[in-house]
């Protein structure tokens, strides 16, 4: 996917991959590289990524990601006057022809602050003035929540809704106090509520119209929830994970427009893992070949051979039951370790040939050389741990496919090699 910014000034650019990138990330895309492409005074964000729907990608990275709260007012205009109570008393009036707040006149579509809290002016009739308060926004909110006491699905007769928790500024919160305290009460059957509901908008678009229960008039409330209907479980799903993904990554800092989309077939993933597997078998025979012209001993080549294939066959197992993409950074990382694992025994085997002109035995000897497998295997997960914790896309993906592989070879395939080496030699 190519996307072109309006604004592109390198600062625009850099926080927009920032922003995207915590998006693709947060919604539980993998393997996304992303880099910034210039064409004269155009600047475009370049996407590849594994995996995903192109529609819901699509809406998940263009998408401006302003998010507001909003509730609307309906004033009742006695003798072409209404009046709202925020920190101070402000005075709505209207005489036919021009809306003024406090005596300003305020244009049909226009917005005024009043005490901290937008308020824009809708309509207006003769004896009714409609207007709609912004009461938080993106930039109200502090964190997004993701835990499944604070964010879930639920299943409804018609359909699933989908809810999470955000937490708000206090400021934020305090904007909720001062528009609902305007608010009047309503009594249902076995139930009361607000006379205007809160509206959920992204992108001026609405996602959900939500009651405001009475006990919270006049309420700062600083983790409400925000809640979404889908039609399936995986479309609820979606939506919300969408959603959470824009609020938490924040708003883009500037309009973007998809120019291209493309997808991969399957068809070329098929060569792709044909061909890697062609590159870790040819690696394998080069380093075999390398260690046969040094020990020229087939009793000692077949076992490193068994132990490297054990790896391999390992890692693909595990990418798969973690649901890890390989890339090509992913197949560098196995062959790095198919190269260091081999490292090791053939430290092992010198330890285990060198032992027999020392006093010590074979279970000392291996001992010996694993204390220096381990402390090699260390240094390497120490190594990764950074671009595991701040490396995106591809080294994301290097870095955890060679923690995964040395972690392997520590517990699983070097004690096993300890052993054959024990019998052979």
């Amino acid at each position: 996917t190519v996307l072109k910014l309006n604004d592109s000034s390198s600062d625009v650019v850099e926080q927009s991959i920032s922003t995207i990138q915590t998006r693709i990330n947060l919604f539980g895309l993998r393997e996304a590289a992303i880099r910034s492409i210039r064409d004269g005074d155009n600047a475009f964000i370049e996407i590849v990524m594994a995996g995903g729907d192109i529609e819901e990608i699509t809406k998940l990275i263009q998408s401006q990601g302003q998010f507001e709260a909003r509730i609307p007012i309906l004033l009742e205009l006695r003798n072409g006057t209404d009046k709202l109570t925020f920190d101070t008393e402000h005075v709505f009036t209207y005489d036919g022809t021009d809306v003024r707040v406090n005596g300003q006149i305020i244009e049909v579509g226009g917005e005024i602050l009043l005490d901290d809290v937008p308020v824009i002016i809708v309509d207006a009739k003769q004896s009714q003035i409609n207007i709609t308060t912004i009461t938080f926004s993106s930039d109200d909110i502090d964190f997004v929540y993701f835990d499944p006491q604070r964010s879930g699905v639920q299943q409804q007769e018609n359909g699933y809704n989908w809810f999470f928790q955000v937490r708000l500024t206090q400021e934020g919160a305090d904007r909720f106090a001062k528009v609902t305290k305007n608010l009047d009460v309503l009594f249902g059957s076995g139930s009361s509520g607000l006379s205007s509901p809160l509206e959920l908008y992204l992108d001026n678009e609405l996602v959900d119209s939500l009651s405001i229960s009475s006990d919270l008039k006049g309420q700062s409330i600083r983790e409400p929830s925000v809640t979404g209907f889908g039609a399936t479980i995986e479309e609820a799903e979606t939506s919300q994970k969408r959603l959470q993904s824009i609020l938490r990554s924040g708003a883009l800092p500037t309009e973007v427009e998809v120019v291209q989309t493309e997808s991969i077939s399957p068809k070329l993933g098929e060569a792709f893992l044909q061909n890697m597997m062609v590159a870790i078998i040819a690696a394998i025979v080069a380093v075999s070949i390398v260690i046969a012209v040094r020990y020229r001993k087939i009793k000692v080549v077949i076992p490193i051979l068994i132990t490297a294939f054990s790896e391999v066959i390992i890692l693909l197992g595990m990418s798969v039951l973690i649901g890890w993409t390989l890339d090509l950074a992913s197949i560098a990382a196995i062959i790095a370790i198919l190269g260091t694992g081999m490292d090791a025994q053939i430290i092992m085997i010198d330890q285990a040939m060198k032992g027999r002109k020392e006093e010590y035995g074979m279970k000392e000897r291996v001992k010996r050389a694993f204390f220096m497998i381990f402390a090699s295997g260390g240094t390497v997960i120490a190594a990764m741990i950074p671009l595991l914790g701040i490396g995106l896309g591809v080294l994301r993906g290097f870095a955890i496919t060679t923690i995964f592989g040395v972690l392997v070879g520590i517990i699983i395939t070097r004690p096993a090699f300890g052993e054959m080496i024990k019998k052979i030699l």
